[in-house]
């Protein structure tokens, strides 16, 4: 290990705190994500939009990737976590809307 660069035992709990701090931020940001998406769930309703959207979604995915890259992020796993991310919103959407009382009615016809 190189001077720049020393770590003790003291240094690596110090450097944990403040990592489980970040995560106890980034669970914030989450729930607070998952709140607006029940909004997005009911906007959804309204329009009669599916829940799945995947020109939206790629759209997100190259967002995140080209802000990733601009933070010295690696893309690909910046587009895995926001596979993930994906993934629990429309299952949040999915139980919010089951969660209901009244759900409108779609027809559906060809």
């Amino acid at each position: 290990m190189s001077d720049a660069i020393s770590t003790t035992a003291s240094d690596l709990g110090s450097l944990r705190e403040a990592i489980e701090r970040l995560d106890r931020r980034l669970l914030a940001l989450l729930k607070e994500r998952m709140a607006i998406v029940e909004h997005v769930a009911g906007a959804k309703l309204q329009s009669a939009s599916p829940f799945r959207d995947p020109q939206r979604e790629e759209e997100v995915l190259r967002r995140v990737r080209h802000i990733g890259v601009e933070l010295g992020l690696d893309a690909h796993r910046v587009e895995s976590l926001y596979h993930a991310i994906m993934e629990m919103s429309i299952a949040h959407q999915q139980a919010y809307v089951h969660g209901l009382d009244a759900v409108p009615l779609r027809v559906a016809y060809q």
